[in-house]
Parts: C-alpha cells; sequence; structure tokens
C-alpha cells in the first residue's frame, strides 16, 4: 500500500500578509508613483526603487555603511565603557577597527533576497560624458514578521552627500568647464542635507506600508540607545514610540550593557496594538521570573 499523501500545512495569516505586500509591491510603488518626487528650498530628487542591487549600488551601499559605522562606532564605544568601566580587558572596537567585524553581516542583510530599496537621486540633468554622481541616500526595508504583527521594518536610513566642497577643492582637478559643472552637481548633492529628505523617506515607506495588501500593522526599526541624533530624529520628528516588545519594556531589570538598542514603531491598527502590548507583557512576565 502506498504511503498517505501528506496534506500541505496553511501558512500562517501573518506570513500570507508579508507574501502580499511582497507579490503587490510593484503594482503599490507605481500607485505611489506621483509622490516619488521631491523639490524642497533648491533641491530637486527623484526617487528609483531596487530590489537587486546593481554592482555599482551595493558598492556604494558599503562603502555608504562602513563611514556610517566608522565615525559612530566611538560613541558607541565610549556609551558602552561608561556603562561597564570594567571592560578594560577587552579590546575597544571603533573606527578603523568597527567595519572588519561588521562588514560580513552587513554585506548579507544588503543582497538577502527579501531586501528592498529606495534610492534618492539629484534630478538634475548630468552634462554630458560626466559620471552618473551617486545617489543621495536610500532607506532598506523589508516585510518581516514581528511577534505575529507583520509590518514593514526599516533596516537601515542613509543620507548622504557625495562630497564636500573643501574637499572637492583640494582634488588636483583641471578646471574644465565639464569639471565645474561635475563639481557644481556635487556641491548641490550635499546641499541636500537638512532639507528633510530623511523625514521624506519615512514618509514614503509608511505610504507603502498602509498601501500594502494583507494588513500591513505598521512599521517598525531599530535605534541603538548611544546615538541621540537618530533618536530625537525618529521620535521628535517622525512621531516613533518605544514599542511594547523593546528591550527597555520587556527586560527592565536587566544589567545596563546587556542591551545597546531599543525598538521603535508607528501602528497603523488597533491589532497591532494590542497584539504587541500581549506580547510585550508575556516577554516582561517571562523575564522577571527567569531574573
Amino acid at each position: 500500500m502506498g504511503k498517505k499523501a501528506q496534506q500541505k500545512k496553511e501558512a500562517p495569516p501573518q506570513a500570507v500578509a508579508v507574501q502580499a505586500a511582497y507579490d503587490a509591491l510593484p503594482d503599490t510603488l507605481a500607485a505611489l508613483a506621483p509622490f516619488a518626487t521631491y523639490k524642497r528650498m533648491g533641491v530637486s530628487l527623484r526617487f528609483a526603487s531596487a530590489q537587486e542591487l546593481s554592482v555599482s549600488q551595493l558598492a556604494w551601499v558599503m562603502a555608504t555603511l562602513k563611514r556610517r559605522v566608522q565615525s559612530c562606532m566611538r560613541t558607541l564605544d565610549a556609551y558602552a565603557h561608561a556603562l561597564c568601566p570594567r571592560r578594560s580587558n577587552m579590546e575597544p572596537v571603533f573606527g578603523a577597527q568597527a567595519w572588519p567585524a561588521q562588514e560580513r553581516t552587513r554585506r548579507k542583510d544588503a543582497v538577502a533576497a527579501d531586501a528592498r530599496y529606495l534610492f534618492a537621486h539629484d534630478d538634475t540633468p548630468v552634462p554630458a560624458g560626466a559620471p552618473e554622481p551617486p545617489p543621495l541616500g536610500f532607506v532598506h526595508y523589508r516585510f518581516v514578521v514581528e511577534e505575529d504583527v507583520p509590518v514593514l521594518y526599516v533596516y537601515e536610513l542613509q543620507v548622504t552627500g557625495t562630497c564636500g566642497k573643501a574637499a572637492c577643492a583640494r582634488r588636483p582637478l583641471p578646471a574644465t568647464r565639464l569639471t565645474r559643472s561635475a563639481l557644481a552637481l556635487r556641491h548641490r548633492a550635499e546641499a541636500a542635507r537638512g532639507k528633510g529628505l530623511g523625514r521624506f523617506l519615512m514618509l514614503f515607506v509608511e505610504m507603502l506600508a498602509k498601501r500594502s495588501p494583507g494588513g500591513i500593522g505598521g512599521v517598525m526599526l531599530t535605534i541603538q540607545r548611544a546615538n541621540a541624533r537618530a533618536l530625537d530624529f525618529y521620535v521628535s520628528k517622525c512621531r516613533y514610540s518605544m514599542d511594547e516588545i523593546s528591550p527597555a519594556k520587556t527586560d527592565p531589570f536587566a544589567e545596563a550593557d546587556e542591551y545597546d538598542y531599543d525598538i521603535f514603531s508607528k501602528l497603523f491598527t488597533d491589532e497591532a496594538r494590542k497584539t504587541l502590548r500581549r506580547r510585550g507583557a508575556e516577554a516582561r512576565v517571562h523575564n522577571a521570573m527567569a531574573a
């Protein structure tokens, strides 16, 4: 007698919602196309979505993350030492030493099959013969299930210019018309800083999450506790709040150096708020009993 045919397990509804969001992503992005322009205070930008990064896009993303990691790890390391002064027997990881420890993980995250990107480009026409300038910023996001709630999770948000005026002035480039035009584009790119581009990128992914089918419950992200600038940006400017499943709430009696991050969110539905509140309460009880 032959073996009985095994019944295929049905995917949980949260996973179905995530897959539905991915399947509908091209149509959702197309519907948001009228919002994919940015003109403010003399800066004109266009936006392009990406799924599989090109070689040049991946190189630029990794270079941007490398600069960011090397610049912020000094702050994070100082924060960790302040919390736990007896770390003197541990090798400090900051500056140039920080990147090798993170590069493999960051690259793996960057090229993950479910990673999606939105790039911001200067909309100024490029002079004939000049290379295409790199993007001015990007957001890396994914649709995931977080504690039984389907959400859009922001993995990376970076806003950066191509170079500063002083750096350009030091380069021994010939003063041709083409060079001056290229430098003007770079300076205009640098001028995009402080013009609300990061806030705009967050608004765009929030609209993307709200318009995705399947009941995406909100947007989530992780913030390093030592990163005061990021905390101010997401809380004060983007109106995110600490989520109920964040370590600060689920494990309030943990050692000061046990967690260096917190989870923040902007939830859209009462069901998502109720579910995360319940899961956070369960985690608090579990951690309290284990303490």
